[in-house]
């Protein structure tokens, strides 16, 4: 299964199964090299990779562990999520009270996500980033959890109105989504304007894609 993931907002013609074809194997012969170090990697990190030992030679496998171990001590160094810095566009009590409001809602987002969707995402962002140096996280737009917004009732005060929807805020989901996306079969597509996609090659089975 190929997936399309483009950051672009200008609508554009979806390509053509050939074209995708073509394409896909135009980026799988171009990261090649990087793809056979990244499941050189990936077997050492799940001890799985190759033991060289003479012919004939019979011996009893035994992994240390010490390159997971390594991998796994390192993740646990960026356990905490990252912090978000917002600095007040102009000097005073209430731009400062702005730029303080918006820095706890960026620094409360990812985990709300996380625990909205059960997603470990940054867990699983800082394992790739260690293991392939690289890694992706996608978060989209989810307006269908707002289906439900209150709109003000026809003979309702604004107040009243006011504290309902505040009471209807404190439970609602947040209309975002997230998702951590393995970095293993995920290939960038360069532009004239930097990164303008990142083609997504998965084996999947029937069931899966229904």
């Amino acid at each position: 299964m190929v997936t399309l993931l483009s950051h672009r907002t200008k609508t554009v013609e979806p390509p053509e199964a050939a074209d995708i074809t073509a394409l896909v194997t135009e980026l799988q012969d171009e990261y090649a090299e990087r793809d056979a170090i990244d499941q050189e990697v990936e077997e050492l990190y799940h001890q799985t990779h190759d033991i060289q030992a003479p012919k004939n030679f019979q011996a009893e496998i035994v992994s240390s562990g010490i390159a997971p171990e390594i991998v796994d001590r390192l993740a646990g160094l960026f356990h905490e999520y990252p912090i978000f810095n917002v600095s007040p566009l102009r000097v005073g009590q209430a731009w400062q009270s702005k730029s303080t409001a918006a820095e706890e809602w960026l620094n409360g987002l990812f985990p709300a996500l996380e625990q909205q969707f059960n997603e470990h995402t940054w867990r699983r962002t800082v394992l790739d980033t260690l293991l392939y140096g690289r890694s992706i996280t996608q978060v989209m737009p989810a307006p269908q959890y707002w289906d439900d917004e209150p709109e003000q009732d026809e003979g309702e005060g604004a107040n009243d109105y006011v504290s309902r929807y505040k009471r209807w805020q404190q439970r609602a989901a947040l209309p975002f989504a997230v998702r951590h996306i393995p970095a293993r079969g995920a290939y960038p597509v360069w532009g004239d304007r930097g990164l303008d996609a990142i083609l997504l090659s998965r084996e999947m089975t029937v069931r899966e894609v229904l």
